[in-house]
């Protein structure tokens, strides 16, 4: 374990640094009062309003601050079938020489949110989207500007996302409408936003790591990392836990951006930090899953995949469940880190695997999704798309809604 790293040079917002330029319109600015609690995981909406169906609630990546989340059971064990599909737009990257790339579907990480009866969505299509989780069908869209590759965070009467046109934007959950926009440094912003004690905190590809206001984006504090942070801050005890290209898992005093102490993953660490039951792991893109103490860094375990680990791991009791691209997920005792037993997917993956009801739920770049049994490995169904998957799937009530590079967002349902 390293030592704590030196004070970090003071990003936009921090004291004695000029605040950034934060667009704020007016007739949009969130009651000063407005309740924003941490995220636990309600069986039903709390905020049901007149006409407006209740439902389950998984307002971000991973469920909860601590990323340690997996979905609202039940979930299809007998084989899945599409419920509705509703298909996203292209956008068309400029390149040189006239040419052009074309992005469609759902990018890395790409978890969809559901408050109550609406599943919320970012797409590279560069839009986030608001759709009825029954029927898939639009109520409202916003464009962003350029690709949105992460999750988004909903709460009651907000929606928080990232996006390549370097910003975190913040918009009303009824209507759509922006109510602000962050800058970050003019660099793709794909970490998943969380939010705890009426703070918003997210990280950027500048190297920063942001805790700001949600009423206004007013910065808090920020830290600089010695490289871009495309992992989604994972926050628990008061410790924030963030990985960046550096290759470093960074922990921080969440109150204040202090750092408390940094472990060397030794290469990028895009996964998410998971924490639970005094318990933390991370994976990086050499393939190392670590097992750490949260308190301290120190590490209890490693385990070594046959290729780089992009997602962030899946926790079910004594249990850790791990994709890597070699195409294998792997289930691991969390104790030893002993492989209990390996499952061999039909290409390598980039999601983050899920774990609910017993089944382990994981999309492959061949575009598969996989159901499988999480005490054995045994397969129980899997479900082809017309493009790979990099997008972690969200399990909610008896579905699975996942996005795939086909340029389709899915609702799946038990098959009959």
């Amino acid at each position: 374990m390293s030592p704590p790293p030196k004070t970090p040079p003071p990003l936009p917002g921090t004291p004695g640094s000029p605040d950034p330029e934060v667009r704020v319109p007016r007739r949009a600015v969130l009651a000063a009062g407005l309740a924003l609690a941490a995220a636990p995981l309600w069986p039903r909406s709390p905020d049901a309003r007149a006409g407006e169906a209740e439902g389950p609630i998984f307002p971000m990546f991973r469920g909860n601050p601590a990323r340690s989340g997996q979905g609202v059971g039940p979930v299809p064990r007998r084989g899945v079938a599409v419920r509705w599909r509703h298909r996203t737009g292209v956008h068309r990257e400029p390149l040189r020489g006239g040419r052009h790339r074309e992005w469609t579907g759902t990018g890395w990480t790409g978890q969809a949110a559901i408050w109550g009866d609406s599943v919320y969505v970012g797409s590279v299509d560069g839009r986030c989207y608001r759709l009825d989780a029954d029927t898939g069908t639009v109520r409202w869209s916003f464009d962003a500007g350029d690709s949105i590759k992460g999750s988004v965070l909903v709460t009651g009467d907000r929606v928080w996302f990232g996006s390549r046109a370097d910003h975190m934007f913040c918009l009303d959950r009824s209507t759509g409408a922006e109510v602000w926009r962050f800058p970050c440094g003019g660099k793709d912003t794909d970490s998943s936003p969380c939010l705890v004690d009426g703070r918003l905190y997210f990280g950027a590809e500048d190297g920063g790591i942001y805790c700001v206001d949600p009423v206004d984006a007013r910065v808090i504090w920020s830290y600089r990392a010695g490289g871009s942070v495309e992992s989604s801050p994972a926050i628990d005890g008061g410790r924030l836990f963030a990985g960046a290209y550096d290759g470093y898992l960074h922990a921080l005093d969440a109150r204040d951006g202090t750092p408390l102490w940094r472990f060397p993953t030794g290469d990028d660490t895009d996964a998410s930090a998971v924490v639970d039951s005094g318990q933390l792991f991370v994976g990086n893109e050499n393939g190392v899953l670590y097992h750490l103490d949260p308190a301290t860094g120190e590490a209890r375990w490693s385990f070594r995949a046959g290729a780089g680990i992009w997602g962030t791991v899946a926790l079910d009791g004594s249990r850790v469940f791990t994709t890597s691209d070699d195409g294998f997920v792997y289930a691991l005792d969390r104790g030893t880190g002993r492989v209990l037993w390996r499952y061999g997917a039909a290409a390598g993956m980039w999601t983050s695997a899920v774990c609910v009801d017993g089944v382990v739920v994981v999309g492959d770049w061949a575009g598969v999704l996989h159901g499988v049994e999480a005490s054995t490995g045994l397969p129980l169904w899997t479900w082809q798309a017309d493009a790979y998957i990099v997008s972690s799937a969200l399990v909610a009530a008896g579905r699975i809604y996942v996005g795939a590079r086909d340029g389709v967002f899915y609702c799946l349902e038990e098959a009959t």
